[in-house]
């Protein structure tokens, strides 16, 4: 099992150091290939993320529209508010991979 981390500029570094429990891998697009264990943890959406599952999405956008988008066009499993302390976040993600797991 993977945790890949898309992070354009680098605004998910906190959250990806302090899941070091896992095996991390920090990506710059959604070009590449997740098996059914695998993660993505993502801030925006881009070109390639239709293909991809098991998506947590970090964002800081509350809009109605945009949040049922996410939800309805992508694999999404858990949209967390990117105001929200770190250790919230990263104790989000790692309850919801434990519950799957």
């Amino acid at each position: 099992m993977k945790i890949y981390v898309v992070n354009k500029n680098n605004e998910l570094n906190k959250i990806a150091n302090c899941l070091e429990d896992f095996t991390i891998e920090t990506k710059n697009d959604c070009k590449f290939k997740m098996t059914k264990n695998d993660y993505l943890i993502i801030n925006e959406q881009m070109e390639g993320l239709d293909k991809q599952k098991n998506i947590f999405f970090i964002t800081n956008s509350k809009e109605y529209k945009y949040i049922w988008n996410l939800v309805e066009n992508y694999k999404t499993l858990d949209i967390i508010d990117s105001n929200l302390p770190v250790d919230y976040i990263v104790n989000r993600i790692k309850n919801k991979i434990k519950e799957i797991a």
